[in-house]
């Protein structure tokens, strides 16, 4: 008699194992966790030991089955099913590994900046300056100014301590892709913050007399707006043509924040030409005093200059700037009668030392020239001949040394001669103006330091003042200092400062800072902040 072939159990356990497998799969088809893989594990461990021993019962039944007379052939083992589900599990580990890196992709720093347009990255900058803080004086009372009857426009003895202002600029230059071998193009514009007058008062509005209406406390001004051009001349790739609205090359004393060369203006012109030594830039600047009417026909007063440039010329060690620029004011019945015209020239000279520079200058100009820019303001309004008589001298001289990581030292002296008449005062009167400032830091730790500035000014001739004497004004100021490192340039830098200022053969009315006219010194306490980027 014969029996009916019988599968083999091993075959028949693959099908249930595969199909327990399945099922314990299905509630996690989408596990996406590490922990949800590792239920997994432990209920595939489960199952397989409980097939396994089911497995272990049907072939022992199987053994005695082919030990009777008869027995068939065991068929054929069918696929497994185990390893497809091994491969789910390992399929499911290399989307949660997935899954994991492209989170800490997308949280990573850089992920937006590199993926917004190129464009928007590669070629757009961003700069600025920044100086806020607050003070007070001796009386509690606001911060004021402090300067020198008869010195360089409103520049204090140094500028550590003496700054009550908040004052900002914010750059924004971009460059336009170029084409290969054509133009490239770049625009710039500056936009600087300040606040009108020098006290700061976060919320009260000033009330305007000319509106009349009421109005904040800070004003928004333009000082750049300007596009440069360049390789647009094949033989001559580096020759940059601008027109607008820009600060134009100018050369400071950062201790004193006194520009003494600063044509900055409205205008245009060419720079990087190439002539023997050096690079020669010619430009064509001008400024307009709107509320200054000449004449009937309502014509405006202006001042227009060239402005020729020969720099980095090998002398004296260094490299040195040739500077030559003839100016014309278009003078006429309602302010300065006559036309003038006027030259300015001097030398910049730069020395680059083992542990700092050198820079010096020296400068003269007459007429309209005398003020070495192109601003109008100071010669409107004037009695006649006022810009005929103008002449003024200057030599400036800085130091920058960097002794160590913990200690540097900036000094600077000013010599300035000028001779201009003055509204009331109808002859031409000189004063020679003497100042000198020196600035040293030293670093406690790589962060935390001091700084002091010590500064002084004296003049010959105090000419608002009948007396016409002599006067000086000297300045400490002593702050500590937090800063990135010990370097004199670096900022951020945020400073709490005292500062005393002591004059002598002032006029009497000569009283800033909430002193009375006899008094003969004055305070100020206060905190500020300085940076650039």
């Amino acid at each position: 008699m014969s029996t009916t072939p019988t599968p083999r159990p091993r075959r028949l356990g693959h099908a249930l194992r595969g199909a327990g497998l399945l099922v314990a799969l299905a509630g996690a088809a989408h596990a996406q966790t590490p922990g949800e893989i590792d239920a997994l594990r432990a209920e595939m461990r489960a199952a397989r030991e409980a097939y396994e021993a089911r497995i272990a019962e049907l072939e022992r039944r199987l053994a005695a089955i082919e030990r009777a007379p008869g027995a068939a052939a065991p068929a054929e083992a069918a696929p497994a099913a185990a390893p497809a589900i091994e491969e789910r599990v390992a399929a499911l580990e290399r989307a949660s590994r997935e899954h994991t890196e492209a989170l800490g992709e997308v949280q990573a720093p850089g992920f937006v900046p590199e993926r917004l347009p190129e464009d928007a990255t590669r070629n757009f900058e961003f700069h600025g300056y920044l100086r806020a803080g607050y003070g007070v004086n001796q009386s509690g009372g606001g911060q004021q100014r402090i300067v020198h009857p008869d010195g360089l426009f409103e520049i204090s003895p140094g500028r550590l301590g003496a700054e009550p202002d908040t004052y900002g600029e914010l750059t924004f230059r971009y460059n336009f892709p170029a084409d290969e071998g054509g133009p490239q193009f770049t625009v710039q514009s500056t936009l600087a913050y300040r606040y009108v007058g020098e006290r700061s008062n976060y919320t009260t509005p000033s009330w305007d007399p000319a509106g009349p209406e009421w109005r904040s406390n800070g004003d928004i001004l333009f000082r750049e707006a300007f596009v440069t051009a360049t390789n647009v001349v094949a033989t001559a790739p580096d020759l940059q043509f601008w027109i607008g609205q820009r600060f134009y090359d100018r050369h400071d004393i950062h201790i004193y924040d006194y520009y003494f060369l600063d044509m900055s203006g409205y205008g245009g012109g060419v720079e990087n030409i190439r002539l023997g030594p050096g690079k020669l830039a010619v430009a064509y600047l001008g400024g307009t005093r709107d509320d200054a009417i000449i004449d009937a026909r309502g014509n405006t007063l202006t001042k227009q200059a060239i402005d020729l440039r020969w720099s980095e010329l090998p002398a004296f060690g260094g490299k040195g700037m040739l500077w030559i620029s003839p100016m014309f004011l278009n003078g006429g019945e309602g302010v300065n009668p006559g036309r003038e015209f006027g030259v300015a020239a001097g030398w910049v000279q730069m020395n680059t030392l083992s542990k700092g520079y050198n820079k010096w200058s020296v400068q003269y100009g007459y007429g309209p020239a005398s003020q070495f820019n192109t601003y109008v303001s100071a010669v409107d309004f004037q009695v006649p001949g006022t810009l005929d008589d103008s002449e003024t001298f200057q030599f400036t001289n800085q130091t920058v040394w960097q002794f160590s990581d913990q200690f540097s030292v900036m000094g600077a002296v000013i010599v300035n001669y000028n001779e201009t008449t003055f509204p009331g005062n109808p002859h031409g009167t000189d004063r020679l103006l003497l100042s000198g400032a020196v600035r040293p830091i030293y670093m406690f730790t790589k962060n935390l330091g001091l700084t002091t500035e010590v500064g002084v000014d004296w003049t010959d001739d105090v000419r608002f003042d009948e007396r016409r004497g002599s006067a000086t004004l000297g300045k400490i100021t002593v702050a500590g200092i937090i800063k990135p490192s010990g370097s004199f340039w670096t900022r951020p830098e945020l400073r709490a400062y005292v500062s005393y200022f002591r004059w002598m053969g002032e006029p009497s009315y000569y009283s800033p800072n909430g002193t009375r006219p006899d008094d003969r010194a004055s305070w100020n306490f206060g905190l500020q902040a300085e940076t650039w980027w």
